[in-house]
């Protein structure tokens, strides 16, 4: 990718105040203990116990599914007797409920990768597609149409499947050759197939179309690993098993350099061990790979940027892809009740001043999941601002490849406007 590539990001994201974020020890991440779950819940090991060598507690539970080097621990149903017995097991560092993911969705649509200032938009496609940028980002959502002809679909995991305990993998960070079979390599069956949400179709295409069929991404062509760990909505369990696997896997599809993840739960705040999706989150980040997350929205019980190591991603309303706040008029095809409030402000799903970096959510046209173009049947969210600073790290690391996070967050606060500059926001 070349350096005018990079420099036609320099309209980028509208910049808000960074976050501090700590450097743990990664090698000693225990949660603190919360009372202790029933159910479907996760349980955790202090760090000097081997999960190999506690088999005197699984074999006593039956279908675990664990989750390789991001967690150790394993997921499990429970009944209050057992889940009181392991409480008292002093090799369990705690016990927590498997607790939903929602899809950070709320409303939608399109112009957002003109508004941001990325060289893909000024492409006139009629002519030619623009040029593709060789990095590789994994999306970790609903699912992502495989067969997309504006996408460029590279592999996939069904962490959905793979995380039911009743079902699913022995070990999500270590899959066995007949467990890829059903998990990897049956994508258009599972992670890849045309029945999932649209949800995570629509983020990769803010990501990485390449232009066909007039729509683009921030990042055209860039390999898409898609990473099912949820339907309408998910599960933490799911959601730990797709992080185990992209931890195991982050050396495959030639480097993934990016995760994006467009989704919501109830993120405890404090250091690396303040739950288990915490402390997988700091074990990819310190391992050298950014993760993006969309910040705000309604099924948020905790704004996602507690957890400081993220790179956290707020909403703004753009309806014709240029700043200056100059149109109330939706693009066609737009039904978001965000219209109501003025072109280039802050959208009602937006935590203002919570997040590291702000993009368009509202009205941003993109790939959906029947293989043909359309918006979010909600009209936008945060969910479709994440993916626009997912692209930019992407397209950073056409050139820089497999950046870490410092390295990504400089290249954005280096392509990123203030929130008052002409550029950003009213």
């Amino acid at each position: 990718m070349s350096r005018a590539m990079q420099l036609g990001l320099l309209a980028l994201l509208v910049l808000t105040p960074l976050l501090a974020t700590w450097a743990p020890d990664v090698s000693a991440q225990e949660p603190a203990a919360p009372e202790p779950a029933s159910g479907s819940v996760i349980v955790v090991l202090h760090d000097s116990v081997q999960l190999a060598e506690a088999t005197d507690i699984t074999d006593e539970i039956d279908n675990t599914v664990s989750f390789g080097a991001v967690v150790n621990g394993f997921a499990a149903e429970l009944t209050l007797e057992e889940a009181a017995e392991l409480a008292d097991d002093p090799r369990v560092a705690g016990i927590f409920p498997d607790e939903p993911v929602y899809l950070a969705e709320e409303y939608t649509t399109s112009l957002g990768v003109r508004r941001i200032g990325a060289s893909s938009a000024h492409v006139d496609l009629s002519v030619e597609l623009p040029p593709t940028v060789s990095a590789t980002v994994a999306v970790l959502d609903s699912g992502v149409l495989y067969n997309h002809p504006n996408l460029n679909v590279v592999g996939g995991f069904d962490a959905w499947s793979a995380g039911a305990p009743e079902t699913g993998a022995t070990d999500c960070g270590a899959l066995t050759p007949s467990e890829r079979a059903v998990f990897e390599d049956d994508g258009p069956n599972t992670w890849g197939a045309s029945t999932n949400e649209t949800h995570g179709t629509l983020v990769s295409g803010i990501v990485g179309a390449n232009g066909t069929g007039g729509v683009t991404g921030v990042a055209p062509g860039a390999n898409i690993v898609a990473v099912k760990v949820a339907e309408n909505q998910g599960l933490m369990t799911r959601l730990l098993c797709g992080l185990a696997w992209l931890h195991a896997n982050k050396a495959r599809f030639g480097g993934i350099d990016v995760a994006n993840l467009s989704l919501q739960w109830n993120a405890v705040p404090g250091n690396c061990d303040s739950d288990p999706a915490h402390m997988a989150i700091c074990t990819l980040v310190y391992g050298g790979m950014p993760v993006v997350i969309a910040n705000g929205n309604s099924n948020a019980s905790v704004p996602m940027n507690n957890y400081g190591e993220i790179i956290a991603v707020s909403a703004m309303n753009d309806y014709d892809g240029r700043p200056g706040g100059i149109t109330t008029a939706k693009p066609a095809g737009c039904s978001s009740s965000q219209l109501s409030s003025a072109d280039d402000r802050f959208s009602t799903y937006n935590i203002a001043g919570a997040s590291d970096f702000m993009a368009p959510g509202t009205c941003v046209l993109s790939t959906t999941v029947n293989g043909g173009y359309g918006f979010p049947s909600t009209g936008g969210g945060s969910s479709f601002a994440a993916p626009h600073v997912a692209g930019a790290i992407a397209v950073y690391a056409g050139s820089n490849p497999s950046p870490s996070d410092a390295a990504a967050r400089a290249y954005l606060n280096g392509v990123s406007v203030p929130i008052s500059d002409p550029d950003g926001i009213i």
